[in-house]
């Protein structure tokens, strides 16, 4: 029986990680676009949607071999700011999305660089910036109702901060999440996590990221 189950085990991880997209950037720009950056097993995927008529105005996907990644140790400064960049291309274009965290207050601050043929021609300030009061307009009312499925989310950007009750959605092997720093460095920045069995409970900071798998998560304060 322990030798069926294993193989089972792995088959069923591996189908569940194959089918999660990560949600890794959120911008709502003053000109009335909301920009989404995500990314799955093959490719990271830009879409650009008109914030008023839900149109997807722009959509196109690179290789994960083709994204630049840009993490704060690549960057030739030092202060305050800790600065994490995807660069995607599309034809002539290039888009970099950055999000700043500020080492102090652990506020986030995103924007985008728009350059053509290596040349910086535009930059979006993102309306949803954590040092704002408009940052992530969640419904006070209503968000301990909200819940949230696999997938990864950034705490602050995705979902606000604070304790979310986590509850299995595969009662064979349980549920299974983790807490982490980095996107980049998923391994290296783990601050908690691990498989459970029916219910657990976990407290999240902005900045940080929350995976799900197998199961499901509603805010509880």
């Amino acid at each position: 029986m322990l030798k069926r189950l294993i193989p089972l085990c792995v088959i069923t991880l591996i189908s569940n990680n194959a089918f999660s997209d990560e949600n890794l950037f959120f911008c709502e720009t003053e000109n009335g676009k909301k920009i989404y950056l995500s990314k799955d097993n093959e490719f990271f995927t830009y879409k650009a949607i008109n914030a008023k008529t839900g149109e997807k105005e722009l959509i196109f996907k690179n290789r994960i071999e083709d994204v630049r990644e840009i993490t704060p140790e690549d960057y030739q400064y030092t202060g305050r700011s800790l600065n994490y960049s995807y660069e995607v291309k599309n034809g002539s274009y290039s888009y970099v999305l950055t999000t700043s965290t500020d080492r102090i207050t652990l506020e986030n601050s995103s924007y985008i660089t728009i350059l053509k043929n290596g040349k910086d021609i535009k930059e979006l300030i993102c309306k949803n910036n954590r040092n704002k009061e408009e940052s992530i307009n969640f419904d006070t009312k209503n968000e301990e109702e909200i819940i949230y499925q696999e997938g990864t989310y950034k705490v602050g950007i995705d979902i606000p901060e604070g304790e979310y009750k986590l509850i299995e959605t595969d009662s064979d092997f349980g549920g299974f999440y983790r807490v982490y720093l980095n996107s980049g460095d998923k391994l290296g920045s783990i601050v908690t996590g691990g498989s459970f069995k029916r219910m657990t409970y976990v407290t999240v900071k902005k900045g940080q990221y929350l995976e799900l798998s197998r199961c499901n998560a509603e805010k509880v304060n």
